[in-house]
C-alpha cells in the first residue's frame, strides 16, 4: 500500500515538473515570436471572460486568440508553425483585420485543436487541411462570405457544432452537405438564403440546438422541426414568419427549453401561451 502511494506521489511530482518545463518553453517561444513580429498580438483568455495579456502561461485547457495586422509582416504559415509548438492548443480564434478574400493556410499541424473560429473565408485547401485535425468538434465561420462550394468541403469533418450565421450566399444546396455531418448537434444558420424545403434536408440529423433567425420559417415549418428533432433543446426563430400558432408545437415538444421569437408579429399576450414550466428561457424583442 505504501509503495503504491509513493509511486503515485512520484508520478504526480514528475507530471507537474513536466508542465513547468512546457510552460517555460512556451514562454520562450512567445517572447522570441514577439521580437520577430511586434505587431502580432496573442491573448490568453481565462474564465469569466477575463483576459490577460502576455506573457501567456500554460494551462491545461489553453485558449489563444490571434490577431494579424496588415503591417505585421506575419505570414499565415509562419503563424501556424509557431502555434503548432503548443501541443495542447485546443481552441483558436483566428482574427484578421486585413482585406484578404480568403484564407489559404494549412492548419493540419494543429493536431489537438477542438474549437476553431475563423474571421476569414477558408478556401478548399484550408478546409481540406482540417480533415487531419481529428479532434476538431466545433467550427465557427460567421459572416465570412461562405459559398455553397465552401460548405461542401466541410462534409467530411466530424463536427459536433457548426456556426454559419451571417452568410447570405449559403443556399439550400449547402444543407445537403451539412446533412452528412452525422455527429452534428448544434447548427447555426441565421441570415442564410435557405428555405423551408431546404430545412427538411436536415431531418436525418439529431440536433439539440438550431438557430434559423432571419429565415422565412412558418408555423408549418416549426411543426416539422418539432416533429423531426425530438431532442431539440434550443430553437431560435427570430425575424421569421411564425405566429402564435407555433406555440402549440413548441409546448408539445418533449425537450425544448429555450426559444427566441424576437422581431416577429407577436403580442405580449401571445407569449403567455407558452408553457413557462417547460420553456424556461424566452427571448423576445420587438
Amino acid at each position: 500500500m505504501l509503495l503504491a502511494f509513493v509511486a503515485v506521489c512520484s508520478f504526480t511530482i514528475a507530471y507537474f515538473e513536466r508542465q513547468k518545463q512546457l510552460q517555460s518553453l512556451q514562454e520562450v517561444l512567445i517572447q522570441s515570436f514577439l521580437v520577430s513580429y511586434p505587431e502580432a498580438k496573442l491573448v490568453r483568455r481565462f474564465g469569466h471572460n477575463r483576459r490577460t495579456l502576455l506573457p501567456i502561461r500554460y494551462r491545461f485547457d489553453p485558449v489563444i486568440e490571434v490577431f494579424i495586422t496588415q503591417d505585421s509582416g506575419l505570414l499565415d504559415d509562419e503563424l501556424v508553425e509557431f502555434l503548432s509548438e503548443f501541443r495542447f492548443l485546443k481552441t483558436l480564434d483566428f482574427c484578421s483585420n486585413d482585406d484578404r478574400e480568403y484564407l489559404d493556410t494549412d492548419l493540419s499541424k494543429l493536431a489537438s485543436l477542438e474549437d476553431l473560429t475563423l474571421s476569414i473565408r477558408p478556401n478548399s485547401h484550408c478546409v481540406n487541411s482540417l480533415k487531419k485535425c481529428r479532434n476538431l468538434k466545433s467550427l465557427t465561420l460567421r459572416g465570412v462570405g461562405l459559398r455553397d462550394s465552401d460548405v461542401s468541403a466541410l462534409a467530411e469533418l466530424n463536427l459536433h457544432k457548426l456556426y454559419l450565421s451571417g452568410n447570405p450566399l449559403i443556399t439550400d444546396d449547402s444543407l445537403n452537405s451539412i446533412s452528412h455531418l452525422k455527429e452534428l448537434r448544434v447548427l447555426e444558420l441565421s441570415e442564410a438564403n435557405i428555405t423551408r424545403r431546404g430545412i427538411s434536408r436536415l431531418f436525418n440529423l439529431d440536433l439539440t440546438a438550431l438557430y434559423v433567425d432571419g429565415i422565412p420559417i412558418t408555423d408549418d415549418s416549426v411543426k416539422e422541426i418539432c416533429n423531426h428533432f425530438p431532442k431539440l433543446r434550443i430553437l431560435w426563430l427570430g425575424k421569421t414568419k411564425i405566429t402564435e400558432k407555433s406555440f402549440d408545437f413548441l409546448n408539445a415538444h418533449p425537450s425544448i427549453e429555450e426559444i427566441n421569437v424576437s422581431w416577429n408579429a407577436l403580442s405580449p399576450d401571445a407569449l403567455l401561451k407558452l408553457n413557462a414550466k417547460k420553456i424556461v428561457r424566452v427571448l423576445h424583442a420587438g
